[in-house]
């Protein structure tokens, strides 16, 4: 027998070694979900092990046609026995574009040994060809048919919160928070000149703290009242009622032209700048008809818009890591705030099925105040230390205890590391008690400690990412 011969022969036997050791179970992976080789929006991904596999777990993997797979999930079995999860194809965070994806499952047994696999492949189809979109453009217009009702829920959360320029050894943790509310909307009646009377019954509203913890907002079980007319122009809601409401208020105003794929505009849309006080401000944005979406079975107008607000003197409040209650007035800056508006545009429909949104918000917190007296030291020795990435020659008042002034020494100066280091510099415990620094060309310069020496400051920089998103709730494809 020829040495190729028995190369052969070897190799097979070692696939028959290989396939023979692998579980009776193996044969019994196989997918669920999707049913169909064409999908769009959020997918059901599931398969199924088979008997005897009680305890295992399935990793999958995806990627487009081309390109290699990622890692996405590790999951155990559902109520019905079933491992998966559901992909979201239309989102910000995701950025899944239409065009064929791969899907490996990979299934273990409770010990942690391979059973199994199967593979996928899927269409994604989200955007509908221009070619089956009227010529002339489409038309954007709310329906505001009165009694027509519509029940939404928003969450806005924190992506991720960062410490900038003078913020090193500060916890900014503390300011990540956000928002969930659930409401209704009905149309009360529409008058002459085509505005409508919107009432919102607000189910839930509540505030989420930097630690998971849930506070009931004043406009939780109320009712929020505002006008609207069909291009989408708003009546603020401070006109109609004292209940400050944020979610409802998130439009968009239409063009008064029909528009087309890649066309854009600008007008006014109120954005929520901190969930967890419920702040809003109208802005100019820009918006662009980026494509028409199958969303929830409906043909929807993806427009997206872009945005910069500010700059805004907010109080944020937040707990450290010892659930200590800390607060601090700052500067905020929206920057590259993005949003992409799901719009049903279809005259019996004319509504918005959803709101992604994406704010790069910048905070910069300036902070002075005279020290404390200190006990004179021996020889007028500096055993303090300065803080932040500002010049320092002491800390604020109430900010860092224990650091010291020029020509004082500071108490127990090694302790305070200890003390604040998982707090930022600059942030009182009970309420401000600190005064912000005079802005640059107005107001003169600050006071001084002595003749010689200006009022030491702290500069504190940090970023937030936040997230919010709002969809409509029981949604019926088609309807």
């Amino acid at each position: 027998m020829s040495k190729a011969w028995c190369g052969s022969w070897r190799a097979l036997g070692l696939v028959v070694l290989a396939l023979a050791a692998l579980p009776a179970t193996a044969a019994t992976l196989e997918f669920v979900e999707p049913a169909d080789e064409t999908v769009r929006g959020n997918v059901p991904i599931f398969v199924d092990l088979g008997p005897g596999n009680e305890g295992g777990y399935v990793t999958f993997y995806t990627g487009e046609a081309s390109k290699p797979l990622k890692f996405a999930i590790a999951t155990l079995a559902n109520k019905e026995g079933l491992f998966g999860y559901v992909w979201e194809t239309q989102s910000q965070q995701t950025n899944v574009t239409d065009g064929e994806y791969r899907i490996l499952a990979i299934g273990y047994n409770a010990a942690g040994e391979v059973i199994g696999q199967a593979a996928k492949t899927i269409e994604v189809q989200n955007k509908v060809p221009t070619s089956q979109l009227p010529s002339a453009g489409i038309v954007l217009r709310y329906n505001l048919t009165p009694g027509r009702e519509t029940m939404y829920q928003a969450k806005t959360e924190t992506l991720e919160v960062a410490g900038g320029p003078g913020a090193e050894a500060a916890d900014v943790s503390m300011f990540r928070g956000g928002a969930q509310a659930h409401w209704m909307t009905r149309v009360l009646r529409r008058e002459a000149d085509g505005t409508a009377t919107v009432r919102n019954s607000v189910y839930s509203y509540s505030e989420v703290t930097s630690r998971g913890g849930r506070r009931a907002l004043p406009a939780s079980g109320r009712f929020v009242t505002y006008g609207v007319r069909g291009d989408g122009f708003a009546t603020p809601h401070k006109e109609r009622t004292e209940f400050n409401f944020p979610y409802a208020e998130l439009a968009i105003d239409f063009p008064s032209k029909p528009v087309k794929i890649g066309d854009s505009w600008r007008s006014r849309m109120r954005v929520l700048v901190d969930p967890r006080t419920g702040r809003i401000d109208t802005v100019s944005a820009t918006h662009t008809l980026a494509s028409v979406q199958w969303y929830a079975g409906f043909r929807c107008a993806m427009i997206e818009s872009t945005f910069d607000c500010g700059p805004y003197r907010v109080v944020l409040n937040g707990e450290d890591q010892a659930g200590e209650a800390w607060l601090a007035a700052v500067t905020l800056l929206v920057r590259q705030g993005k949003r992409q508006t799901y719009f049903a545009y279809q005259p019996e429909v004319g509504r918005v099925l959803r709101i992604d949104e994406i704010q790069d918000q910048r905070f910069t917190l300036e902070l002075a105040d005279e020290p404390e007296p200190q006990e004179a030291g021996a020889g007028g020795e500096i055993t303090g230390a300065g803080y932040g990435g500002g010049p320092v020659a002491g800390p604020p008042r109430g900010g860092l205890p224990g650091a010291g002034v020029a020509g004082k020494p500071g108490v127990a100066a090694a302790a305070p590391a200890q003390e604040t280091k998982d707090r930022p510099a600059g942030f009182a415990k009970g309420g401000p008690g600190l005064k912000p620094v005079t802005p640059k060309g107005g107001g003169g310069p600050a006071k001084a400690t002595t003749e010689q020496e200006p009022i030491p400051f702290i500069i504190i920089n940090f970023n937030r990412k936040m997230h919010t998103e709002i969809a409509q709730a029981y949604l019926e494809a088609g309807k």
